[in-house]
């Protein structure tokens, strides 16, 4: 099965930001249930990928002698504002939700969006940051001719030339993070849906604390489950040293908040050098995942990341026509990174996981070492 590349163009055309996710989740389940993929939404708001139901969900979890579940989660919202009220004709106040750039952002590009789709563009006039000044708090916009009744439904995001556009082999958006994973998501329930080692989760407001993840994981429907378990997030993660754009995506072995399953790790990355001979694994500490919220919860879990430039829109490594300067620029993505990960999930699927003795090769070698060393420790 090939990548559905005008899905992937259509979906990250969407807007969205923390709590406003509905469009991006009309988009997704549209698409699952043109494919005949089951799915359903939690009490959350969340999309449950590969079951129709709680009752499905309970089932599938249950199934015995059907190998690890994998419980694959990426998120929907992306950082962005929220409207507040009119200071003046077309001048909307407006909250930010999530990260950002905080240079240079009077005079910048947004977009705006009802609960139907985009309605206008405008320029930021202020912007208030946090006292420590890392973050936005609030923005003044001046908006194109637009003046609605109803301010407060108003949201958007930083706008660029176009929502994606595409230069060689990477793709640069206005939200790269985390719409690369939920197209994984879908693409792997388009093939996997009926499997019993199958689940995917696509979550609401990541960007403001894991809220819509941590909103199912209280929900306790996996408490049921009758085998092992291993949650993976597949995220879009800010390139760092060792975790290069256009190299394969990266095993991630942690986030800034928390290490990870270190038996799943090691599968992963024996998996990923069988299927890509991949060279890039590392804690990925710019920022934080889902996969911290499921090991905080006692699951074993890890992360695989799409190398991602322009995190959360702030220009670190510039773009065609905008200099690394830490203003507001589009994020980005390599092609064969995605296509990468699409060849380990399918192999992390097709290959059931298991804690017992993933270290055997590792230990193998290190008995070799030992017995290397033996003379010279003066033993037999």
């Amino acid at each position: 099965m090939k990548l559905d590349w005008k899905f992937f163009n259509h979906l990250l055309s969407q807007p969205m930001a923390p709590y406003r996710e509905h469009l991006v989740r009309q988009t997704l389940v549209e698409y699952l249930q043109s494919h005949g993929v089951a799915h359903c939404l939690d009490p959350i708001g969340n999309i449950v990928v590969g079951v129709d139901s709680q009752q499905a969900y309970e089932a599938r979890i249950r199934t015995p002698d059907a190998g690890a579940i994998l419980f694959f989660v990426a998120h929907m919202d992306h950082p962005g504002f929220h409207g507040l009220k009119w200071k003046r004709p077309n001048l909307l106040s407006a909250k930010w939700f999530g990260g950002g750039p905080t240079q240079k952002l009077v005079g910048a590009t947004v977009w705006v969006s009802d609960d139907h789709g985009c309605v206008s563009g405008g320029k930021i006039q202020s912007a208030k940051l946090s006292k420590t000044k890392t973050r936005i708090e609030s923005l003044e916009i001046q908006l194109k001719g637009l003046e609605s009744d109803r301010p407060e439904t108003l949201f958007g995001g930083l706008g660029f030339k176009k929502p994606i556009w595409k230069v060689g082999k990477k793709f640069f958006t206005k939200a790269a993070d985390d719409l690369v994973g939920a197209f994984m998501i879908t693409q792997l329930a388009r093939k996997y849906q009926g499997s019993p080692r199958f689940l995917g989760l696509l979550t609401r407001a990541e960007e403001v604390g894991f809220v819509g993840a941590i909103g199912h994981m209280e929900l306790n429907w996996w408490t049921k489950a009758a085998r092992p378990w291993l949650g993976v997030s597949l995220e879009t993660s800010r390139t760092l040293p060792g975790a290069l754009i256009g190299a394969g995506p990266v095993v991630r072995q942690g986030d800034r908040t928390s290490l990870f399953d270190p038996a799943a790790v090691q599968w992963l990355w024996e998996l990923a050098n069988q299927t890509l001979k991949l060279k890039q694994k590392r804690v990925m500490d710019g920022g934080s995942c889902e996969a911290t919220v499921m090991t905080a919860w006692g699951w074993r879990a890890l992360g695989i990341s799409v190398p991602l430039g322009n995190y959360h829109n702030e220009s670190w490594e510039g773009a065609p026509g905008i200099p690394k300067n830490h203003g507001p620029a589009p994020e980005f993505v390599h092609q064969g990174d995605i296509e990468g990960v699409w060849t380990l999930t399918q192999a992390m699927v097709d290959k059931p996981f298991s804690a017992d003795d993933v270290w055997g090769a590792t230990r193998v070698g290190l008995v070799k070492r030992f017995e290397d060393g033996k003379s010279l420790l003066g033993i037999d």
